[in-house]
């Protein structure tokens, strides 16, 4: 049984580090709209393209 319980806790810290990740993703990109908007830029076609939202992440165990 110990190692389902290390498989668990190892796809839980798995889980919270890429919910992190996708945290950080979705701030910076946030900051970058909100630079672009600032000087001007109001269309963000391009930042969808090439910086598009995260997705959620997935919990199919």
């Amino acid at each position: 049984m110990t190692g389902v319980r290390d498989a668990t806790g190892r796809r839980a810290e798995t889980h919270r580090r890429i919910d992190e990740e996708i945290r950080r993703a979705k701030a910076a990109r946030y900051a970058l709209l909100i630079q672009r908007e600032a000087i001007g830029l109001r269309n963000h076609r391009a930042v969808d393209q090439l910086f598009p939202e995260p997705p959620r992440l997935r919990r199919d165990a």
